[in-house]
């Protein structure tokens, strides 16, 4: 059947038969519903046309008439004002990198925005440079709060680890297609885990995050075989993730600096790579979110 529709050329069928023709999204880009609040890069930045890579960060103060008291946020959205934005890290609103989504904090989880407060958009923008590449940017962040008459009882805060296990020190040699580099961290208290998101440039092929509990046993928590660094996914539990006191986590990534590796990407194999910010550089980040429970008498509540 399929061969006899190809060599008609593809023939349209039975225009009754069709679906419903799709709704096209009119949200303004926003997969969290419309925003309570947009924060907003103050002016456009033109990235000049001789830029590849560049980091600058622009700070930009939530005033009270956005915000006129502390509210706890349910999520955040980044939205880049160009195609020359790479990723945005942008505390402690959240943060953006190609592929990822919002940034969803669940109800009794403590991420609370305060009046005042001075966002840093930390910007890397990342586009091929010569005459005419030039572009404007004027990024953005929607938040959305809980309710305020919803039952938030904070149950958690924050803590129990580092944000990121990964390693900032190693060297893959030139054209080595399979560079193994790892990190660990052990854990002190028992620690609830909401997420993983593995960070890694060009050259990144898998990553591996394994727990070895205290009991022996061994258990794979996130495996990311065929890692890309153009869809950088954020994987979250959709039911709560307890390690124990003492589990050691593991981060364990490989990387393909080879010939071939190096043809498909743009950039030349011929040089160790070390951990950098620039795209033609890489990096290593097992980023994890981490968080406690809130005692009785923490000051928190």
């Amino acid at each position: 059947i399929l061969v006899k529709w190809a060599q008609t050329g593809g023939a349209a069928g039975n225009p009754s038969d069709a679906p419903d023709p799709i709704e096209w999204d009119t949200s303004g880009g926003w997969s969290i519903g419309e925003p309570d609040i947009i924060v907003k890069m103050t002016e456009p930045y033109f990235v000049e046309d001789d830029v590849q890579d560049q980091y600058i960060t622009f700070n930009v103060t939530i005033t009270r008439e956005q915000l006129p008291e502390a509210r706890y946020m349910k999520a955040t959205q980044i939205i880049s004002g160009s195609e020359a934005v790479h990723h945005v890290i942008a505390r402690p609103l959240g943060g953006m990198a190609p592929g990822t989504g919002p940034t969803i904090t669940p109800q009794g989880f403590e991420r609370i925005l305060q009046p005042d407060t001075t966002v840093g958009f930390q910007m890397h923008y990342h586009k091929e440079s010569g005459p005419g590449t030039g572009v404007w940017d004027q990024s953005y962040i929607g938040v959305v709060f809980h309710p305020e008459d919803a039952d938030l009882q904070i149950k958690y805060r924050l803590g129990g680890g580092p944000a990121n296990v990964g390693n900032m020190s190693f060297e893959i040699p030139p054209g080595h297609g399979d560079w193994a580099v790892g990190a660990a961290h052990t854990y002190t208290q028992d620690t609830l885990i909401l997420s993983y998101m593995p960070h890694m440039h060009l050259r990144g092929k898998d990553l591996i995050y394994t727990a070895y509990y205290p009991d022996g046993t061994t258990e794979v928590l996130l495996d990311v075989p065929r890692y890309d660094f153009n869809w950088q996914n954020v994987y979250r539990y959709q039911e709560e993730k307890w390690i124990p006191e003492g589990t050691r986590i593991e981060v364990m990534a490989h990387f393909d600096n080879s010939e071939e590796r190096a043809s498909s990407v743009g950039f030349n194999s011929e040089r160790a790579l070390r951990f950098g910010g620039p795209t033609t550089d890489e990096m290593m980040l097992g980023w994890l979110s981490t968080w406690l429970p809130v005692e009785e008498d923490d000051s928190t509540q």
